[in-house]
Order: C-alpha cells, then structure tokens, then sequence
C-alpha cells in the first residue's frame, strides 16, 4: 500500500483549499487503488485541536517545534508522497514563523505542490519565492489560465487536472425546489457580493448569503447593513449534511466571481449547484469557449444587478429552461467523479516517483 499525505503549513478554518483536498481524499480512500490517504497541517505544539468538520475527516496535527522537528521529519519519511494542498496566508503575516513552517519541507524527494489561483501570488509571496529556489517540486493546476500565468512568471513547471468531486446528493431524481437564490462564495472584493445585493430589490424570490469568510474591508465598505438581513450562516466549512440543508431547496446559485488572470475552470460552490440541482448564474467571461460548459445548457450569465435579477427570475418563472439544464448538469458532473481525478493525480505520482510496474 503506497501512502499520501495531504498536507498544509497552517490550517485554515474555511476556504476552498477544505473542499479540494476532503474530495480528493475521498476519491482515493474510496477507489479500489493501492494508496492510502491522510491529511495533515502543522502547528508549533504538535497537538492536535478538534476540527468543525465531518467526523471521518480530521486531520494530524504535525509538530514543527524547535523540539519537535526531527520526529516530524522522521514520520513524513514513512509517506511515498508528500502534497502540498494549498500555501498558508497566515503565516506569511507573522515574522518569525515562515521559517519554522517551511522547514519541514526540507527533503530531497519530490514534493508536490496544487496551487489554486494567481491570487497565491500575492496573498503568499514567501511560499511563492520558497517553491522557485526549492528544488524537486512537481506543480498541480486547477486550471490552464493559472497554469499559463505561473509557468510564465514563476517557471512553475506542472499538470492541469479539474476538481474531484465526490458526490453528496445520491438521489438524481429531481428536487422540490423553492423561489430560492443562494451565494455561498467569501463576501470580498473578488466576489463581488454587492452585485448580488444590489439586484435584490429586483428578484422575485428570496436570497440568502452562506458564507464562510468576510474581507473586513470589503465588507465595511460595500456591504454593512446591508447583507445582514440576508445573511444566514458566518464563519464555517460546510460539512456534506449542511451543504445537503444549504441547497436543498435553492433552484438558483448566485456567483459572480472574477479574478484576475483566472477563470474558465470550475469552483466548487458550481459543482455543489450542480450535484444539488441548482442553476448557476456565473459572471459574464468566467468560461470563455469551454468544451464542458455552455451558456443556456450549463449555466447561465450575468454582469450586472439589473441582468443578476433578470436571469434569477427567469429560472424561477421557467421550470423547462431549470430541469434542462439542471439534467445537463447532472451529466457533465460524472466526468468530475473523485474516484476517476484521484487516478489522474496517483498515476502522476507514480510517473513522477517512478514507481510504475511496482
């Protein structure tokens, strides 16, 4: 049995990162393959602290302590492969401690490395400037705009494979669904959360905010006493139960996301619509000649307040146009099964590790 461990410098309490690698854990522990997964974050104390998350899925905590440090090392040794999820933004923040976090990657076998989006560039310069001297490191890509944009500004060598997802909603049938928008993105600069707000007054139907993270900045200056009335649930990671209760009775997903030198790929509040039977309404260019989605059969788009209502209403007055895309959706979310991307990533490893034929 060939053994991975997921791992990141800090844990952070919400995020995409906590999608990403829950999915890929399951798509390997639940394929019938010879490897083994575990996930672990790094603490000074090496003690470990309960997670709000599903109760098969609680992370090692790995100690990276003056005194902790060589039995750290000492017990990644006993993993063929070494991924890094996904780079810290806190410790970044906090002088002193780059150093004692990123020294446990200190070992000469490959390390492998996701990164997510070009904003990783600038939220994590030292993780960044720590990869480009480090040598012996094989980069994953969620998409191909990020993978141009760091092979041409980091040299960052590396391969394109799509989200897993391991699907929550076991049921195809078809939904009772509500007059029901939802936004379960961050409230920050890059979601545009006020457009969502703005176009409120116009949808004929309610909206609700289920949000892990605010940008404190964002949120003073463009949406206090403002979302409030509509914002239901604040800093969590949804657990597979409460995303079920989430979009359950939601018939349209609200995402209006845009991010710099990104998009034509997926994010997982899309494939969350997709698994629960909700429409997505995307930002206008999100996906730009993508073979998987189209516009009017996959998703559908919006720019501005008064197109965001518009288009909600339309799903709502339209049950035909919904169940179409809804069952177009549901089609396209096969080739994003765990268990088929997890082949993709350890057949990655075993070429890079060479440990093909064993």
């Amino acid at each position: 049995m060939k053994k991975i461990i997921f791992l990141t410098l800090r844990w952070q309490e919400v995020g995409g990162y906590h999608s990403y690698v829950r999915h890929l854990y399951q798509g390997i522990n639940f394929s019938n393959s010879d490897w083994l997964a575990t996930v672990g974050y790094c603490n000074l104390s090496g003690r470990e602290k309960k997670k709000k998350l599903d109760p098969d899925f609680q992370p090692l905590a790995i100690g990276v302590g003056d005194k902790l440090i060589m039995a750290s090392r000492k017990f990644l040794e006993i993993f063929d492969v070494i991924h890094l999820f996904h780079l810290p933004y806190q410790i970044e923040r906090k002088q002193g401690l780059k150093e004692k976090f990123y020294r446990i990657l200190d070992f000469k076998k490959p390390l492998f490395v996701t990164i997510h989006d070009p904003a990783e560039e600038k939220s994590m310069p030292y993780g960044i400037r720590y990869l480009k001297e480090r040598k012996n490191t094989f980069f994953f890509f969620v998409g191909e705009m990020s993978k141009n944009y760091f092979e041409k500004h980091h040299g960052f060598m590396g391969k394109v494979i799509k989200h897993p997802y391991f699907p929550s909603n076991k049921n195809s049938n078809l939904i009772e669904k509500e007059n029901l928008a939802i936004n379960t993105s961050r409230i920050d600069f890059d979601k545009y959360s006020h457009l969502i707000l703005e176009a409120i007054p116009e949808i004929k139907g309610k909206v609700r905010f289920f949000s892990g993270y605010k940008n404190p900045f964002y949120y003073w200056h463009y949406c206090r006493n403002k979302i409030e009335k509509y914002w239901i649930q604040q800093g969590f990671q949804p657990s597979e139960s409460e995303l079920s209760r989430i979009y359950s009775k939601a018939k349209v997903l609200i995402d209006m996301s845009k991010i710099q030198n990104d998009g034509n790929r997926t994010q997982y509040p899309l494939l969350e619509a997709m698994d629960f039977q909700a429409v997505p309404i995307l930002r206008k260019g999100w996906f730009q000649n993508n073979p998987d989605f189209k516009i009017e059969e996959n998703f559908l788009e919006a720019e501005t307040p008064k197109e965001i209502a518009e288009q909600t209403n339309r799903v709502f007055n339209d049950e035909k146009l919904r169940i179409k895309i809804v069952k177009k959706n549901q089609e396209l979310l096969k080739s994003y099964d765990a268990k088929l991307i997890a082949k993709k990533y350890t057949d990655t490893y075993e070429t890079v590790l060479g440990l093909k034929g064993e």
